[in-house]
């Protein structure tokens, strides 16, 4: 007889914890695109997970930066207020 274990992806993500968590977040993510900047990635998690702040999810990029998972690179923009340099991120 044979028997399917059946485990939701609730259960799954309580014992991956929230590292995991976001890094399959980001991953999902940026996969179908080239680069994403950090604003708008940041907006696109939001929904998913709850406690994001703004130090929280840079914070987060950094650890992925340092694990090899994302590369991350400053790109300067020119507004009518001055230059604005936004984060940018692609899988690595």
């Amino acid at each position: 007889m044979n028997t399917v274990l059946h485990i939701s992806t609730r259960f799954i993500s309580r014992m991956l914890g929230r590292g995991a968590r976001v890094e399959n977040r980001v991953r999902n993510l940026l996969f179908p695109h080239i680069s994403m900047t950090g604003r708008s990635l940041r907006e696109q998690m939001r929904p998913g997970v709850k406690y994001f702040t703004l130090a929280g999810f840079y914070g987060d990029m950094a650890r992925l930066e340092d694990e090899g998972v994302v590369l991350g690179w400053y790109e300067t923009v020119e507004t009518p207020g001055g230059a604005v340099r936004q984060r940018w991120y692609t899988l690595a």
